[in-house]
């Protein structure tokens, strides 16, 4: 809101936003190192390898999201994959394990996939709530220290997995298995952390799997669509008139005409630690006490929980609060003239999937302006450029992040936003 009323004040031109990045773009622009921990060249630019966190929440088979999943990226593989950089692997695999461990105190697990080579004999701390799938066993030269390494991580509290199709080791166990398809009933635990999209997520979980994940893409719809709910329309409306900056009396005549609407804020705000012990027992009240910023934040929350009933009810929501704060982020930092469109934007990016619309629909009762529903519906325009570099942290390809991240103050700073954008939806 503050950069729409600069604007109308002083005539603020916005700086510029990212450009929607071809795919040679996204691998050859040349950008400067961060400064902040070992790179690497990868077509014509070096990639920071040590920035690592959370990509996509993991959701249990009661549709609770009980963790999420850390990446070790393809180009780590790539660099490391005959080569014998044990100061570039031991810095990656720190941040790696400390970014885990911040997940832990969160009160989440945290997942992660591994060469075995690369697991070191002891853990450096303890690992309770790390959930570690090994993969290239039979790589391991020494049998019986993987043996003693993976002993010391289980007595640290990590729970230690691998592939389906990976060859068995004599005297190994999983805890878990990695795997697409369900397995027997006598075959251990397994879990689905690589799906493509709900469904399959929701079929996963239907068939036994002890959690998994999926991708969510910009731009899906369901398979069949379903009518909008009124309550639904009338928060979408709500919303625009929050990020429009509409007079605060219509405001409040729009949350009016809602009394269940009325009731929640009211109980929202008048709960332990809102109001300070101050009843508030008017919408006005309530208005001016939340502030328009917490209000359409606030008014986001009910918006995604309002999704039909579903095993990946809870992942599409996290999603969606995620691109929406991420996307707002963004926007203050490239000084757009109002972010909090582009949080809509992110909001409506998974609406379809989330309230069972089109997204024609979606578009149509957020009442995005034009360089929203460009960018939604082409991928073209001038914000474009900024799901690009959404989709490129969550595949993840630091690469094309790198390098679309540049204009925004680098890489470390959008992962760092999205941890914070994880912490807060």
């Amino acid at each position: 809101m503050l950069w729409s009323l600069i604007g109308r004040l002083f005539g603020r031109k916005p700086a510029a936003p990212i450009p929607p990045p071809s795919k040679a773009a996204a691998r050859t622009t040349m950008f400067a190192p961060t400064g902040h921990g070992p790179t690497t060249l990868m077509a014509g630019g070096p990639v920071n390898l040590t920035v690592v966190g959370a990509r996509r929440p993991l959701v249990n088979v009661d549709g609770q999201i009980s963790g999420f999943e850390f990446n070790v990226t393809d180009t780590l593989r790539q660099r490391m994959n005959g080569h014998a950089d044990t100061a570039l692997l031991r810095a990656h695999l720190n941040a790696l394990f400390g970014s885990m461990r911040q997940c832990v105190q969160n009160g989440h697990f945290a997942f992660t996939e591994l060469p075995a080579v690369w697991l070191p004999e002891n853990p450096a701390e303890a690992a309770q709530g790390h959930q570690i799938a090994l993969r290239g066993l039979a790589e391991v030269p020494d049998p019986a220290r993987l043996d003693k390494t993976l002993a010391a991580w289980r007595r640290a509290g990590a729970v230690i997995g691998w592939r389906a199709n990976e060859k068995a080791v004599p005297g190994q166990r999983p805890d878990f298995v990695v795997s697409d398809t369900a397995l027997p009933p006598s075959a251990p635990r397994w879990v689905a952390p690589y799906l493509a999209d709900v469904d399959a997520l929701e079929s996963a979980l239907r068939c036994g799997a002890g959690w998994a994940g999926s991708a969510v893409m910009i731009g899906s719809e369901p398979r069949e669509a379903k009518a909008l709910p009124p309550a639904a329309r009338h928060l979408m409306r709500l919303l625009n008139q929050l990020i429009r900056d509409e007079d605060t009396g219509a405001v409040v005549t729009e949350i009016k005409g809602d009394a269940a609407l009325s009731v929640r804020l009211l109980q929202h705000l008048n709960s332990a630690g809102m109001t300070r012990g101050t009843t508030l027992d008017s919408i006005e009240q309530a208005v001016a006490v939340l502030g328009r910023d917490a209000l359409y934040h606030w008014v986001s929350g009910l918006l995604v929980r309002m999704g039909p009933p579903r095993p990946a009810a809870a992942t599409l929501q996290a999603r969606a609060l995620w691109r929406a704060r991420m996307l707002e982020m963004m926007g203050r930092v490239a000084k757009e003239p109002q972010p909090g469109t582009l949080y809509l934007m992110g909001l409506t990016s998974v609406l379809p999937m989330l309230l069972q619309i089109t997204m024609a629909e979606a578009l149509d009762s957020m009442q995005l302006p034009a360089l929203a529903s460009q960018a939604l519906e082409d991928r073209a325009g001038p914000w474009a450029g900024y799901l690009s570099l959404v989709e490129a942290l969550e595949k993840p390809d630091m690469a094309a992040a790198q390098a679309l991240a540049e204009p925004l103050g680098g890489l470390d700073s959008m992962m760092s936003m999205s941890a914070s954008a994880w912490k807060a939806s």
